[in-house]
């Protein structure tokens, strides 16, 4: 009842491996079931794509990272893979790494065999406390909120944001990605307050959890970023 307004922001993204009718990024036929390692260790069956293919790649410390290219080159899907079974440590990582390191060690020298779940997952997360962790605590406060000028004014009312909840959902499979966000701020008011030699080759089995982001090749801008942890 004291919901004043609903500011939506939707992001849609859709689009194909990179490759050729005869040389696709990934063949249904090659998708088998394989077994894939939960975080508590335990095992389940997932649905495994699998290609080998001249991958861009980069080794870092503790974890490694794929680029798959989407059709105009223009996107890619990063895979960011512990060694170990240990995602918790991976994350970790990534907050005292910068993206722009992680793609300065990116090499294209050896044939990588790839082993991929299929998956499609759907997400919904409230962002208030992630927000607020951010600096953003100000605009969640009634009576000390700064929203005043966005509505006609009511003598004695004050306006907040109340909750900020995103959803996503992400498919990936054989023919590319299909990934969606929506994010809903409610706000609310009231009256108070090389040729020749053997070719180099490396294992990447995504057979336990992972991170994936999607990201534009020129400006580096992250699109979605997510978990994928076989639940």
């Amino acid at each position: 009842a004291d919901a004043v307004a609903y500011l939506m922001n939707a992001l849609y993204f859709k689009a194909k491996w990179a490759g050729r009718e005869y040389d696709p990024m990934f063949r249904e036929y090659a998708t088998r079931d394989d077994k894939f390692t939960l975080a508590d260790g335990t095992t389940k069956t997932v649905k495994m794509m699998r290609n080998t293919k001249y991958h861009k790649y980069a080794l870092m410390y503790g974890f490694k990272v794929l680029t798959l290219p989407y059709a105009n080159y223009k996107y890619y899907m990063y895979i960011l893979l512990p060694d170990e079974n240990n995602l918790n440590g991976l994350l970790d990582k990534l907050q005292t790494i910068s993206w722009s390191d992680i793609q300065s060690n990116f090499k294209q020298d050896a044939e990588v065999s790839l082993r991929l779940p299929k998956f499609d997952i759907e997400n919904k997360f409230k962002l208030n406390e992630a927000l607020k962790a951010l600096g953003v605590e100000k605009a969640f406060k009634a009576g000390v909120a700064e929203f005043n000028e966005m509505f006609k004014p009511k003598p004695g009312y004050f306006y907040w944001i109340e909750t900020v909840i995103q959803k996503a959902r992400i498919s990936v499979d054989e023919w590319g990605t299909e990934a969606a966000a929506v994010t809903v701020v409610g706000m609310d008011g009231a009256s108070e307050a090389g040729p020749g030699q053997e070719p180099k080759r490396i294992n990447f089995f995504a057979d336990h959890p992972f991170v994936y982001v999607i990201g534009e090749a020129t400006s580096g801008a992250i699109l979605f970023e997510g978990v994928y942890s076989g639940k």
